[in-house]
């Protein structure tokens, strides 16, 4: 499996997708990964330092709640993206959210959860085609907020 991190490629995809207004304590937060996953196999992954670019954890005094995470992929195969919780010092990953898809597959707010200080949100990649390896983009949209 090859993991390539970075900001969104805001392809085709990126119109389904509503970014909401913000007030001043909040900011977008959105990250972007490409890979490739071979038959009949699974990849569980953070973004680029775990949280983002430079934070491994959500920060002391803010709070992420995910809009949607948007898995596609090359191929028109059955897909698995589960959004999972990280805590600081807990080895048990928590399930927060998941969807079955043929070639895509999206996590919106409606089923996701909101992580605080100290946590982190882990994606999990599930490609159940039993003879291609596939080549996914997973694109995550969400709001980092400033408690007061």
């Amino acid at each position: 499996m090859t993991l390539k991190a970075g900001r969104p490629d805001f392809s085709s995809t990126i119109a389904r997708v509503v970014m909401p207004t913000i007030k001043k304590e909040q900011s977008h937060y959105w990250g972007v990964i490409t890979f490739s996953l071979d038959p009949l196999s699974y990849a569980q992954f953070t973004l680029e330092a775990g949280f983002s670019p430079t934070q491994e954890w959500v920060p002391e005094d803010h709070w992420f709640v995910l809009k949607v995470a948007e898995l596609t992929g090359d191929v028109n195969s059955l897909v698995l993206l589960k959004v999972l919780k990280e805590k600081k010092g807990d080895p048990t990953l928590y399930s927060v959210g998941w969807k079955y898809g043929y070639g895509s597959a999206a996590v919106a707010s409606d089923r996701s959860h909101r992580w605080v200080q100290d946590e982190r949100p882990v994606y999990e990649v599930w490609n159940f085609n039993e003879r291609e390896t596939v080549n996914y983009v997973l694109n995550i949209y969400g709001i980092i907020e400033l408690i007061i």
